[in-house]
């Protein structure tokens, strides 16, 4: 079997996990959301939140590749974030990161 090079592509960017996120500094207004880099062909990120621990996430960024942290900003006080990322390029998405949570002071 041969495997064209859209699907080359996706097998390593599938194949590579991302590691642990992780969030920064969560104050009244930002937090900070790390990554580790470990796909090697990745075009960027999509990093997703969720609004307290119920609901659904939902994209919120995009960043180009070999970025490794995205601060999201105009947070509300007293809430409990959750975010999760992964890699994507034009043959598709990886598997997320774990998700990392935190509730903002």
């Amino acid at each position: 079997m041969t495997l064209s090079f859209s699907a080359l592509s996706r097998a390593l960017l599938l194949s590579i996990p991302l590691l642990a996120c992780s969030i920064d500094g969560a104050s009244a207004m930002q937090a900070t959301v790390r990554w580790a880099d470990t796909a090697t062909s990745e075009s960027g990120f999509k990093i997703e939140r969720l609004v307290s621990s119920t609901g659904l996430y939902s994209q919120i960024a995009l960043t180009a590749a070999n970025i490794t942290s995205f601060v999201d900003t105009n947070l509300l006080a007293n809430t409990t974030y959750c975010y999760r990322v992964r890699a994507y390029n034009a043959a598709g998405n990886s598997e997320y990161s774990n998700e990392m949570c935190g509730t903002t002071r």
